[in-house]
C-alpha cells in the first residue's frame, strides 16, 4: 500500500521513470535542453540535466509516455539542486488537457501495478 504520510509535501504520488525528454522555451519554439526524467505525477516532474534551466522563461517539456503519447506541457521551475556534473529540477505542470491527464494516470497506474496491487484513486 502507498504511504501518504503527513510529512510528505507532495501534492500527488510520483511514479519513477528513466528516459530522455526535451525542454523548450518561448512556448515550445526553442529547444533549451535535454533532460532525464526521474519521476512524474499529475502535478509535475523531477528531471536531471546538464543544461542550465535557471533563467528560462515560458518553459515547456515534451515527453513520450508509452509508445505513442507525446505530451507537450508548460512548466514552471519550483526548485533546483546542483550536483558536480548535473542539476536536478522540480518542475510544476501548468494547465494541460484531460486527455493528457488520462495518459499520465495510465502511466502511473502501470508503474505502481509493477510493485503491488494498488487501486489508485486520483481526482
Amino acid at each position: 500500500m502507498l504511504d501518504f504520510s503527513d510529512s510528505d509535501k507532495r501534492v500527488s504520488p510520483r511514479a519513477g521513470a528513466d528516459f530522455v525528454m526535451e525542454v523548450y522555451e518561448d512556448n515550445g519554439k526553442k529547444l533549451v535542453g535535454i533532460a532525464r526524467l526521474l519521476n512524474l505525477s499529475l502535478s509535475g516532474i523531477c528531471v536531471s540535466s546538464t543544461s542550465d534551466l535557471s533563467d528560462k522563461l515560458n518553459m515547456s517539456v515534451r515527453l513520450l509516455l508509452g509508445q505513442r503519447n507525446m505530451l507537450a506541457i508548460p512548466v514552471d521551475m519550483v526548485w533546483k539542486k546542483s550536483y558536480p556534473h548535473t542539476t536536478q529540477y522540480g518542475l510544476r505542470f501548468g494547465a494541460y488537457s484531460d486527455a493528457y491527464k488520462e495518459v499520465i494516470l495510465k502511466f502511473m497506474k502501470e508503474y505502481f501495478a509493477e510493485f503491488e496491487d494498488v487501486d489508485l484513486d486520483f481526482k
